[in-house]
């Protein structure tokens, strides 16, 4: 992880994967930036070659405290195989990637999102930032 600060944008660039591992690092940095002047911080994603569960809620949770404190947090799209990760867990749209117009609904978008993946259904709530997987019914 990179943290740096330029005028008025903070870049915390993360590379490789982010997991269990690291994710409170992330986290902790995150928290610790927000608490700056920074009128943007961006998250570069597009050097992630993995993101598990608990990256996820970082990003969730962030952006949640990002919406009550002035939408200041952007997203680089990760690479392909990541993104599609966060499509699968149906919050790709959800999320404040800086390649996208601004959303004036973003905010209205209910507060979990449930996706097929295989032959479970993985839930993202994003209040709380928890992935949730259970067995589909059915076929």
């Amino acid at each position: 992880m990179r943290s740096q600060r330029d005028r008025d944008m903070h870049a915390i660039s993360l590379t490789g994967e982010m997991d269990v591992a690291n994710a409170g690092d992330v986290e902790r940095e995150l928290i610790r930036v927000e608490t700056t002047g920074a009128a943007t911080i961006v998250v570069d994603l597009s050097d992630l070659t993995f993101l598990a569960s608990t990256g996820i809620r970082v990003l969730i949770v962030a952006d949640a405290r990002s919406r009550n404190n002035g939408h200041r947090l952007s997203l680089r799209r990760p690479p392909e195989h990541v993104q599609r990760v966060l499509r699968i867990c149906g919050i790709a749209d959800r999320l404040p990637f800086d390649d996208q117009r601004p959303c004036a609904d973003r905010d209205e978008h209910p507060a979990s999102t449930t996706s097929p993946v295989g032959h479970a259904r993985v839930r993202c709530d994003s209040a709380s930032g928890q992935l949730h997987a259970r067995r589909a019914s059915g076929p």
